[in-house]
């Protein structure tokens, strides 16, 4: 049998085709599109197999998403259904009501013709994180190419796109939440706005040696 275990990428409209798929009670939306890798193509004597599981230990991020998360497991309690255009109707009437679609309001703005507001607020995705470069681990050829590039960068010796794309392959995210917490601790260090040198320890698995939380990736 071939298994795959995957993030939401896999809502993306990927073309995989499965008999069975399991996914993580999440936006009604998601489920959906999870769903859709399941008997895909039609290829099977009967229908396909989709299971929604509430995880023990599972967590969610905040805001719009656990609100819409938890507004979907209602509806799934209450029909079972997923796939009538009527569950889906009511399911986004509830989610407009719950939840404020328009924080920055942004269609406000936009109403008014303010458009360099608009662009200052607008994202497409939220940046809730900040570049940390790792100067301890790797080779010792490549902590000195990262020490002088974070030089370079420091001393404003060349293109800052340039140097910070060299640096991509030594850096990490840290949540913008821990950033005070990690410079009073000692474990960062400003190189220029909106970037870090990272001082803690590093581990080649784990990635850096500090609260998880606060690790978005390696």
């Amino acid at each position: 049998p071939c298994l795959v275990v995957s993030t939401q990428v896999v809502e993306a409209g990927v073309d995989l085709d499965f008999p069975a798929v399991y996914r993580a009670v999440a936006p009604l939306d998601a489920i959906v599109q999870a769903a859709g890798r399941c008997n895909r193509e039609g290829r099977l004597p009967g229908l396909g197999r989709v299971v929604v599981f509430n995880p023990a230990d599972g967590g969610a991020p905040g805001g719009p998403y656990r609100a819409a998360r938890d507004i979907a497991l209602q509806f799934l309690r209450g029909t079972g259904r997923m796939d009538s255009l009527e569950v889906l109707e009511a399911y986004y009437r509830r989610l407009l009501t719950a939840v404020d679609v328009d924080p920055r309001q942004i269609q406000t703005l936009r109403a008014a013709f303010n458009y360099p507001e608009v662009a200052r607020r607008y994202r497409v995705i939220e940046e809730d994180t900040e570049p940390a470069v790792i100067t301890g681990h790797g080779t010792p050829e490549e902590r000195a190419t990262v020490r002088r590039l974070i030089e370079q960068l420091r001393s404003q010796d060349g293109s800052p796109r340039y140097l910070l794309r060299a640096l991509q392959p030594y850096v990490v995210a840290i949540r913008t939440t821990a950033t005070a917490e990690f410079r009073a601790r000692r474990l960062i260090e400003e190189v220029v706005p909106g970037v870090w040198e990272w001082t803690g320890g590093y581990d080649a698995v784990r990635g850096i040696q500090a609260t998880p939380s606060a690790v978005l990736m390696v």
